[in-house]
């Protein structure tokens, strides 16, 4: 029965992290790469400032759960300290990647001639 549950933990590993990479990824192409390139052709667009900034997030915590963590019910009261830290690594470095693309995108709609004074 051990070993049934490793299983079980293991695919659950992978199918949450393969989700959180595969919603990072959409989130990213339809928050970000979209209404750039619908500015480029200047169709008149829609922006999220919280698509913009989750969609690296979810994507970078995506590649730490594959990659880093163990399986199972992912708690963050169980992770030791260096887990910890890398975590909050993860976490911050996805919302710095998130930043920067807002930081893209606000500068790509001024060079094009939209108001970002609400961005």
């Amino acid at each position: 029965m051990e070993n049934y549950n490793s299983i079980i933990s293991f695919f659950k590993k992978y199918i949450g992290g393969i989700f959180l990479v595969l919603v990072g990824l959409f989130c990213s192409y339809y928050f970000i790469y979209s209404p750039v390139e619908a500015i480029k052709l200047g169709n008149t667009i829609n922006y999220s400032f919280k698509g913009i900034l989750i969609g690296p997030a979810l994507f970078v915590v995506g590649i730490y759960i594959l990659a880093f963590t163990k399986g199972g019910k992912f708690s963050i009261q169980e992770l030791s300290d260096i887990e910890k830290r890398l975590f909050y690594f993860a976490l911050i470095l996805g919302f710095a990647i998130g930043f920067f693309a807002l930081y893209f995108v606000k500068q790509t709609l001024e060079n094009y001639g939209y108001d970002t004074s609400n961005l």
